[in-house]
């Protein structure tokens, strides 16, 4: 991931919505995601749809990514990493269960 990577855009104020950082996305559902990818893993995991949710309210941006094909749980093996291209160069923001600065998994 770096300067010539493509990314989803989100222009700020187009989904307006405070989000609660605590890993429950019943929120988001209803609203229309960034995007939604059918993944078909190659871990064993069934097949499903990745999606993502992208809003914002005065101060924050908020991102809400759901992984229908994950079906278990395995600690800080599950993790995922949101990548923002910010004017000063490309940002990660990762969450995972060790890992919760940025919101809960």
């Amino acid at each position: 991931m770096g300067e010539g990577s493509d990314f989803y855009a989100y222009k700020w104020n187009t989904v307006l919505y405070t989000n609660d950082i605590d890993g429950d996305i019943s929120g988001v559902e209803n609203q229309e995601a960034l995007f939604k990818i059918y993944d078909i893993p190659g871990s064993g995991h069934p097949a499903g749809y990745t999606y993502a949710w992208i809003m914002n309210d005065e101060d924050y941006l908020y991102a809400v990514l759901d992984f229908t094909p994950d079906n278990t749980f395995d600690g800080d093996k599950d993790y995922a990493s949101l990548y923002i291209d910010t004017p000063s160069g490309v940002k990660a923001f990762t969450v995972s269960e060790s890992q919760k600065e940025w919101g809960a998994p």
